[in-house]
């Protein structure tokens, strides 16, 4: 008898766990690029940070850091950066923070790219979006290798980041 009574409390609880509303929004961030006459340029992403009026500044629960050949993601290609799930409520910005480990190939010779803002605090978007809770959302970052790439004259490159972000909500 107690173990009819403990598999129909299982069960009750079960059913009541899956009726549940759901309280938080996934957020997939991914990374794409539009082509560039470089042979690669590599970004140090160390972090994937949201900033929501509940919360504050928090890093993202899963974040892909390395390097990444942007040139890797054109024509359509991306990859995944972060994903997290966030509680239901507003988030007004992302942040990509970058390490010290960014450079440009051009002719086969490897440059580094100068990137002082994006390390210290890291590259900031705006995203002013309303997060509802069950629902999932992608957000791509798609920077613009050609035009993000500055040539300063002295055989030295910068990186000043020429991106656009999208989302989808499913």
């Amino acid at each position: 008898m107690k173990k009819i009574l403990f598999l129909v409390s299982l069960f009750a609880v079960l059913v009541a766990c899956t009726d549940s509303e759901p309280t938080h929004a996934t957020m997939i961030v991914k990374l794409t690029d539009a082509p560039a006459d470089y042979e690669q340029v590599l970004i140090d992403v160390l972090d994937v940070e949201i900033h929501s009026d509940q919360t504050g500044w928090q890093s993202m629960d899963l974040v892909e850091s390395g390097i990444y050949d942007l040139l890797e993601f054109t024509n359509g290609m991306d990859t995944l950066l972060a994903q997290s799930e966030l509680p239901e409520g507003r988030i007004s910005q992302m942040r990509l923070v970058l390490g010290d480990q960014n450079s440009v190939v051009v002719d086969g010779e490897e440059f580094p790219l100068d990137t002082p803002s994006s390390q210290q605090s890291g590259l900031k978007f705006l995203i002013q979006a309303d997060l509802l809770a069950g629902i999932e959302y992608e957000m791509w970052i798609d920077f613009d290798a050609g035009k993000s790439i500055v040539n300063q004259g002295n055989g030295g490159y910068s990186l000043k980041p020429v991106i656009r972000t999208y989302t989808k909500a499913t």
